[in-house]
């Protein structure tokens, strides 16, 4: 069987546990999962990771079950050291606890080491643990005792273990294996702990195998008891104005200095690190969920979510809130008449804080306080009112905070308020009389989003937009609702607690409302090559103007605001997540999310023969040898009858590279004298040519700025008979031939034939005659550049022994002509014979080889029994993927896979041992 190469693609895998310690009352936490790479610093506590990686390096790894990332750390070179390094923000204090999870694979070697080590401020490792390799099952630890055996700690290598040190004093320790729950203690120097290095090291002889990395999660300091933050005053639901500002404020309690850090749909909004949030210049993007987190050095607290609602301007009818004001009266915004007061008994105020309120009162009674505000325009069918409201606590059933709707008569067509006692619900009035507004927000001390929503002339629904419930009813006789009144009533004489005041704020009419936009055109997954062009494409229909944006992993792409997204030039870092948000004034949708997936192929061998076929000079029958890959149909009796297939492959020896004759395991083709054989390479549009761009405008391998590499074997009987290797394009046989390989010119050497009628002189020939029997097998590599108009380009290596292209060739040719072709014929006249072998056409000088290529495994994920495994490669092939146990072992096959259009490829695997594997593919 004959491989056009095996890839070196070689990936050990475990699989294991993890214990997670909470972030809870904590000096210090951070976990793999906060990075896409091990550098930086993130989580808290903690300065950024110094790494010191001589001979080895540093990885995130995609670990199973509690750990769905560990940091990962590896030294592979003989007598060195790789460290990761950690400062802690505050000493560790006496009482607290460090904690790490713990993974460290098989160590093959004595002199192969993984270690965590405490150590001071100048770097003095006051405390170390570490597992040597073949210490199954204890591992050893060092303090101011000197060196000892952690017996019954976990070998761990292969599942992570939790190991905490408690600092009982100054002085003294005890170190925990939470999995097997031993322990032990020791004494300690007293020097204050201020760091902790991850060590993998390697004092063997020789290197160690791949796959003995050193893996740790969930490093958290704990502090001594205490008490965390608290939140005492809760952020509250605000709505805002398309390029207005929302301010979100709460107050936190503790007896340390508080840490505070906002988000936003769980996400953290940096530069957000104070009691308040100010939002300025809102816009839609700005809606959405917020809180706020207060930490110290003892713990977090978390405040309660808010919704921050955004209004658009263009098609909102009245609007207006009370930071607008600096007293209570006039007309601001837009949209309404101005304030009309009645506060005989009481007053009006605008309430400061966090936000600004309108606000009125009434100590007196029998009375009531009211604000009035027309509407420029009543309500049309459709439109909604928002409001804001908080009434406080009421402390008889005589008081009442209220919002009417009503005519320009002063006739009320819709009430809801809250009495004083209410715990739950509130109450409402309409046409049908008076009812309660089930799971509405008791609202006492918190300020709530209300919608009045006109669905028709006489019927509503009334949401609250705090707990999300809501009521429909019905309006009298359909008259037009053109003011709102808010109403503060006393009931019985007497004075009233202070604080019984009904705020309010952020009065809107919205025009009838319409939806967001609907996605009719989805982004799909897409892949490509480095340096190629991906578009992903998406539209959405709305009745209104539509806005877009591409977003790359979550982030906004700048300057992505059409429906189509053009990636040029494409790297590996453009692989990831891609979706598309259209918006319009009633919302956005988000669109599917598109996978791009930027491949390096491992492979573009485009065609392939060994003619691996049966020997023992079988005659060329036009049916049988129809093998290999990437042709179309079989090897043809072009002219004679003198062509065969030959036992044994052809040796290149030390005309060729090294490994490269190891490929070549079959047979072999031979011309017994005066004839030729001719096959059609695969140039149909779902051809490996076709998909990657090769084929010019007549269906033909040749488009301009394409380079394609052709390699083969070649032994003549006599070098100056005819013989050639030739490429046609039409016509397998002389009318077609446009170059080749070989002579036809009775001398002894050998010639590059152009489509222009030149020879290029390559050399003396080699050959099977002659006095002593020359048995030179002659390797050739010729590269074609394809030029606009087909002024092409071509070069010929002779024998070259080198793995990557040489700097010099045999011979470079400008402007040769046409030299497209679609077929390849071989053949020897004159009496000569003639042996060809080991065909390739390729896109690179590894491919017209066939020999190892790059790295294309992808990280195999777990499964019951075994792995699923991934891989890159060329979406025109198929690969085997092996796997082993170790390096050592014999190379099982585990399945076949053709790569997705997207290049990624899976096999699954059950019956894999789930302790550790080794995998790679086996190329065409």
């Amino acid at each position: 069987m004959k491989t056009g190469g095996v890839a070196a693609a070689l990936l050990a895998v475990t699989l294991f546990g993890a214990n997670h310690a909470s972030a809870q009352n904590t000096n210090a936490y951070d976990v793999a999962a906060n990075y896409t790479s091990f550098s930086g610093n993130k989580g808290f506590g903690f300065g950024a990771w110094v790494i010191s990686t001589p001979g080895g390096g540093t990885y995130i790894s995609s670990d199973a079950g509690a750990h769905p990332h560990s940091f990962g750390l590896w030294n592979n070179t003989i007598g060195d050291i790789s460290t990761a390094n950690r400062t802690f923000n505050t000493p560790l204090a006496v009482g607290a606890t460090f904690s790490c999870d713990y993974l460290l694979n098989t160590l093959t070697s004595s002199s192969q080491t993984n270690a965590v080590a405490l150590r001071d401020a100048n770097g003095n490792i006051v405390f170390s643990f570490f597992h040597i390799g073949g210490d199954n099952p204890d591992g050893w630890y060092t303090d101011a005792n000197g060196l000892g055996v952690a017996t019954g700690f976990s070998y761990n290598y292969q599942n992570f273990t939790h190991l905490r040190f408690v600092l009982n004093s100054a002085t003294s320790y005890t170190f925990y294996d939470d999995t097997t729950t031993n322990s032990f203690s020791g004494v300690l120097s007293g020097a204050p702990i201020t760091q902790v290095t991850f060590i993998r090291g390697n004092a063997a002889t020789t290197a160690p195998s791949n796959g003995q990395d050193f893996k740790f999660d969930t490093l958290l300091i704990t502090s001594p008891a205490g008490t965390p933050p608290s939140i005492a005053t809760q952020p509250v639901n605000s709505m805002g104005f398309v390029g207005g500002t929302v301010t979100l404020g709460t107050v936190a309690s503790s007896s340390q200095t508080i840490n505070y850090q906002w988000y936003f749909n769980n996400a953290a909004l940096a530069g957000a690190n104070s009691a308040n949030l100010v939002l300025n210049n809102v816009g839609l993007t700005n809606y959405g969920n917020y809180f706020l987190i207060a930490s110290n050095t003892l713990g977090s607290a978390t405040s309660s979510v808010v919704v921050v609602t955004v209004l658009p301007f263009g098609y909102t009818n009245a609007f207006d809130m009370a930071a607008n004001y600096s007293s209570f009266n006039g007309n601001q915004g837009f949209g309404f008449g101005p304030w009309a007061l009645s506060t005989i008994g009481g007053g009006s105020y605008i309430a400061g804080g966090l936000p600004t309120l309108f606000a009125i009162w009434n100590g007196s009674g029998p009375g009531q306080s009211t604000a009035i505000r027309t509407l420029n325009t009543p309500m049309a069918v459709g439109g909604t009112f928002l409001m804001q409201l908080k009434v406080n606590t009421l402390d008889t059933a005589n008081n009442q905070n209220a919002i009417q709707l009503q005519d320009t008569n002063g006739n009320t067509f819709f009430t809801y308020w809250h009495q004083g006692g209410d715990t739950t619900d509130g109450h409402f009035t309409d046409a049908n009389g008076t009812g309660t507004a089930t799971g509405f927000a008791t609202d006492a001390g918190q300020l709530d989003n209300f919608a009045f929503v006109l669905n028709t002339a006489t019927t509503y629904t009334f949401y609250d937009l705090t707990t999300g419930s809501n009521f429909s009813g019905t309006l009298a006789n359909g008259a037009s609702i053109s003011q709102v009144t808010f109403l503060r009533t006393n009931l019985v004489a007497g004075p009233f607690s202070n604080g019984q005041d009904f705020w309010f704020n952020n009065l809107v009419v919205m025009a009838p409302t319409g939806i967001a936009p609907l996605f009719t055109l989805q982004p799909a997954y897409s892949g490509g090559l480095p340096g190629s062009t991906i578009s992903l494409n998406g539209a959405a229909a709305s009745s209104q103007a539509v806005s877009y944006q591409w977003y790359f992993g979550g982030t906004q792409i700048p300057g992505a605001t059409s429906t189509n997204l053009t990636l040029t030039n494409i790297s590996v870092s453009n692989s990831g997540n891609y979706s598309l948000v259209a918006s319009n004034i009633f919302g956005a949708s988000t669109s599917i999310v598109a996978t791009v997936t930027v491949y390096l192929e491992n492979d573009r061998i485009f065609a392939y023969e060994g003619f691996d076929y049966t020997g023992g000079f079988s005659l060329i029958d036009g049916v049988s040898q129809n093998g290999g890959l990437g042709w179309s149909g079989a090897w043809q009796n072009i002219g004679g009858q003198n062509n065969f297939i030959q036992d044994n492959s052809m040796v290149g020896g030390t005309n060729v590279p090294p490994g490269y004759d190891a490929l070549s395991t079959g047979n072999s083709y031979y011309n017994f004298s005066n004839g030729r054989i001719g096959r059609w390479l695969d140039c149909t549009t779902n051809g490996a040519f076709a998909k990657r761009g090769y084929l010019d405008a007549n269906g033909n391998i040749g488009a301009a700025g394409k380079t394609i590499y052709v390699s083969f074997l070649q032994q003549p009987q006599v070098p100056n008979a005819f013989y050639e290797f030739e490429f046609h394009r039409g016509n397998l046989d002389d009318p077609g031939r446009i170059a080749g390989v070989g002579n036809d010119t009775a001398t002894n050497d050998v010639y590059f034939r152009t489509p222009n009628g030149q020879f290029q002189d390559l050399g003396v020939g080699d050959s099977t005659a002659g006095p002593t029997g020359n048995l030179v097998v002659d390797f050739y590599i010729v590269r074609i550049d394809f030029q606009p108009g087909h002024a092409d380009n071509v070069t010929v290596y002779r024998n070259p022994t080198s793995l990557t292209e040489p700097a010099t060739a045999t011979v470079t040719l400008t402007n040769v002509g046409n030299m497209s072709f679609n077929g390849i014929s071989l053949g020897a006249f004159d009496g000569n014979y003639l042996g060809v072998d080991e065909i390739r056409i390729g896109a690179s000088w590894s491919d017209a080889l066939g020999m190892v290529k790059a790295n294309n495994m992808l990280a195999p994920s777990p499964q019951a029994g075994g792995f699923n495994v991934s891989f890159t490669g060329n979406p025109a092939f198929t690969y085997r993927v092996q796997r082993a146990s170790s390096l050592t072992d014999t190379w099982t096959d585990v399945g076949t896979a053709t790569p997705q259009e997207n290049g990624v490829g899976t096999v699954n695997d059950p019956n894999a041992s789930s302790s550790q594997m080794f995998y790679r593919t086996v190329t065409p």
